[in-house]
């Protein structure tokens, strides 16, 4: 599929326009290995962010741009200010409400139904008339075509 480049699609990033289904795989890979950094790194660390972790995240306060930006540079952006001033609930030493860790095959398929939208048959038409079961079927309960 070849896009003009004024096409809403097409995305300028360093002064060369792409698709943004060009940029997924490095923004994918750059989520990643943000991610296993930062769970290899909370053995580490505090449970509570540092101080100084905290102020970083005034980093976030910018003006917005124009234009759209280059996702590998947010998600860098985000894990670097964002996730030292994170709470490690992620690790064995937290002992707070029950909020944090994820197992690792709940992780990849969100990471899996986060990228595909993968959805059942009847949710495309069941979420457009606004109802919240998104299982096939969900037509007869709910009054919707199924």
């Amino acid at each position: 599929m070849s896009l003009a480049p004024d096409s809403p699609d097409h995305l300028m990033t360093g002064g060369a326009a792409t698709t943004v289904q060009d940029q997924v795989p490095a923004v994918l890979d750059t989520a990643s290995r943000a991610a296993l950094e930062y769970l290899a790194g909370i053995p580490a660390r505090r449970v509570s962010p540092h101080p100084d972790a905290l102020a970083a995240i005034a980093g976030f306060d910018i003006e917005l741009p124009d234009g759209p930006r280059n996702p590998v540079d947010v998600v860098t952006q985000l894990h670097r200010l964002g996730s030292p001033a994170t709470t490690a609930s992620a690790g064995g030493r937290f002992f707070g409400l029950v909020v944090g860790a994820t197992l690792p095959a709940a992780l990849g398929a969100r990471m899996l139904t986060s990228a595909s939208r993968w959805l059942p048959p009847a949710t495309p038409y069941c979420v457009a008339r606004g109802t919240t079961r998104s299982t096939p079927g969900c037509g007869a309960h709910h009054g919707c075509a199924s």
